[in-house]
Parts: C-alpha cells; sequence; structure tokens
C-alpha cells in the first residue's frame, strides 16, 4: 500500500463502483414498476450480483486497511510526540535567554535549530 496516500486508487475504484451499483439499485426501485416485473428483477438480480462481488473485493482489503490506520496513528502520535518535546526545548532555552543564561547570539543560534527541528515535523 502507497504510503503517501489515505486511499489507495484501487479501493477507490471499487468505493466508486459500489455506489454506482447502489446508485442504480435505487433507481431501479424508482422505475420498476413501469416495466415487467421479470425484466426489473433481472437486471436488479445483475446489479446485486455485481454489487456484491465489488463488496467482496472491498472485504479482502479490510485487513490491509486497518493496518495501514493503525501505523498512521501511530505515526501521528509519535510526530505528535516529538512536536511536544521540541517545542518544550525552545520554550526552555526562551527562558533561559530571558533570564540571562544565554545572550543575543546564542539564543538566535538554539532557536533557530529547534524551530528547524519543529518545523521539520509539521
Amino acid at each position: 500500500m502507497d504510503g503517501g496516500q489515505v486511499i489507495p486508487e484501487e479501493i477507490r475504484g471499487l468505493l466508486d463502483r459500489r455506489g454506482t451499483f447502489r446508485e442504480w439499485l435505487s433507481r431501479l426501485d424508482e422505475l420498476g414498476s413501469e416495466f415487467r416485473p421479470e425484466v426489473a428483477e433481472k437486471v436488479r438480480s445483475d446489479y446485486a450480483g455485481r454489487l456484491a462481488r465489488v463488496e467482496d473485493e472491498l472485504e479482502g482489503h479490510r485487513a490491509g486497511l486497518e493496518t495501514a490506520l493503525v501505523d498512521r496513528t501511530e505515526a501521528v502520535r509519535h510526530i505528535s510526540s516529538e512536536h511536544d518535546a521540541r517545542t518544550a526545548e525552545l520554550e526552555e532555552t526562551q527562558l533561559r535567554h530571558v533570564v540571562g543564561e544565554f545572550d543575543d547570539d546564542e539564543w538566535e543560534s538554539r532557536r533557530a535549530e529547534h524551530q528547524g527541528l519543529i518545523d521539520g515535523l509539521e
């Protein structure tokens, strides 16, 4: 599964097809009485079968999607924790500058370093 895409293209296509079949079945419900019952039932059966196959394919992707979700959730948690830690370090450095431990040059150097790390996480 591509780490850059939230929903892989293959699954997007399946979701689109599922939506199409559901829409067709809904329209068939609206129009069914305008056609002979056996014709409407034949078309309904075709759409229902195609919908079931698409849903089976989607189900086949469930485990991979659940794993990807867990992985992404953990990555977000890790990045958030890193961001909080780096922000606290920047704040500590600023406080040390304000009380006089670091002169302006030292503050600017450390601020730039910390800010670069924070920016890299955003």
